[in-house]
């Protein structure tokens, strides 16, 4: 489908580019004739048509021809300019031998032999082929140039959309990973909640396997998959944790990158709980009329200097990822206020 479009783009802008050369010509040729009057002299306007067919001639011979295989290859630019200097000198010929003088009227003889010498008129047509020579010269350099930027970025979004595919592969291990330890953790200390525990990563790996393969997702599908997330906490740490999540009344229909709340719930799991002590864990997600809200805030406990279990993958690859795909548009804040840390990521609102 994408490279059908691209064919009808292309063929499209090819009939925009031809359709532009033939008014850019018509109006040229069209000209001359208002440009002497009401009483238009014929030998004026055939030379000057003559001119201007041969300047197109000089124009299209390097537009389509010279200029592609000979003037972009630097090991044979030297044949772009004998060549032209030849196609000159030919159409500088033709058009000497074309031009129609009639001479001057009687009584003009002295003032006719006033002007300047045949050579001068020569040089003067083989210098003014250089213009269109010259102007498709730059029109065709423009055009490569705009060819060269289109595929530099195209490249660059093939690259980064490579780069978000590797960062979302890195993403699912390391999630499944933490979820797995929930498992082991339930499965000796109550076997019928490790079994309910199983299901709820089912409909995860589902969603993650699934639904996660676009940029965006719609917000519903990520809150949906949030829940059933702490529902999966919950169940493990059903005495030492209390969890709130505090959603708006009504989701709208925006779409969000998936995965990008989680690591910071993953994070609040992972560095807010103690056991010595229950866990407060509260998230929110709030709408603006412009803006998607989520905070995670939890208690801080800060890690003893052995414990290398945070490797902190998840919050580099969410900086990552939010990069990639929001650039500027996006902040995260992180800080530390009365023993509670907390995580606010701003994301602007994508229309579905």
């Amino acid at each position: 489908m994408n490279k059908k479009i691209m064919a009808q783009l292309n063929w499209s802008n090819k009939s925009i580019i031809a359709t532009l050369h033939f008014l850019v010509w018509a109006m040229l040729f069209i000209l001359p004739y208002y440009l002497t009057g009401s009483d238009p002299d014929p030998f004026f306007l055939k030379n000057t048509w003559v001119s201007l067919a041969l300047f197109g001639i000089a124009f299209y011979a390097n537009y389509f021809f010279l200029i592609d295989r000979f003037f972009f290859g630097n090991s044979r630019t030297i044949w772009f300019f004998l060549l032209n200097v030849l196609l000159v000198v030919v159409l500088t010929y033709i058009k000497i031998s074309l031009k129609n003088d009639p001479g001057p009227p009687p009584g003009e003889r002295m003032r006719e032999l006033r002007k300047p010498p045949i050579n001068f008129f020569i040089y003067f047509d083989l210098l003014t082929f250089l213009v269109p020579i010259v102007f498709s010269v730059a029109l065709k350099s423009l055009e490569k140039w705009k060819k060269v930027e289109e595929k530099n970025k195209e490249a660059e979004k093939e690259r980064l959309e490579s780069e978000l595919i590797q960062l979302k592969y890195q993403l699912q291990p390391h999630f499944f990973f933490n979820a797995l330890n929930n498992i082991y953790a339930l499965v000796d200390i109550n076997p019928e909640t490790a079994k309910s525990t199983i299901h709820n990563l089912g409909k995860l790996m589902r969603y993650l396997l699934y639904e996660t393969n676009s940029t965006y997702v719609a917000l519903q599908q990520e809150v949906s998959f949030m829940q059933t997330y702490i529902a999966l906490m919950r169940q493990r740490f059903s005495k030492s944790m209390q969890i709130t999540f505090s959603l708006p009344e009504h989701l709208n229909h925006s779409k969000v990158a998936p995965l990008l709340f989680v690591t910071l719930m993953e994070n609040a799991f992972k560095h807010g709980v103690s056991s010595e002590a229950v866990a407060n864990i509260d998230f929110s997600l709030e709408i603006t009329a412009t803006e998607l809200i989520f905070s995670a805030i939890n208690n801080y406990y800060p890690k003893d200097e052995q414990d290398k279990s945070g490797s902190g993958i998840g919050l580099q690859n969410l900086r990552k990822r939010l990069n990639l795909i929001y650039g500027e548009k996006y902040s995260l804040e992180n800080y530390l206020k009365e023993n509670r840390y907390h995580a606010i990521l701003t994301l602007p609102i994508t229309a579905s």
